[in-house]
């Protein structure tokens, strides 16, 4: 299985306001999920504010930049060391 995420970033006045991520392998799957955290955080019913689309929350925010990556992970190989026991005797 490769490891599959996606990020949303958004910026308001130069600082980082958020950061969602998914790790859903479908990128639809991964956009829906991410939308639907951003209209759980900053949806708001009573201003009528909304978040159905990635274009919805690029229009509202700022900055918005989103990426999916599929980094390459190489675990480290390990060998396992077999060493003779070593026997002590006590002097007696």
């Amino acid at each position: 299985m490769k490891l599959k995420i996606t990020t949303l970033v958004i910026v308001e006045d130069a600082q980082v306001l958020d950061i969602f991520h998914s790790l859903k392998d479908n990128q639809e799957d991964a956009e829906h999920e991410i939308i639907d955290m951003v209209e759980e955080e900053y949806g708001d019913e009573d201003k009528n504010i909304h978040f159905k689309s990635i274009q919805d929350i690029k229009d509202y925010f700022e900055i918005v930049h989103i990426e999916t990556q599929k980094p390459n992970l190489k675990l480290p190989s390990y060998e396992k060391e077999i060493q003779e026991p070593s026997i002590y005797t006590s002097p007696g």
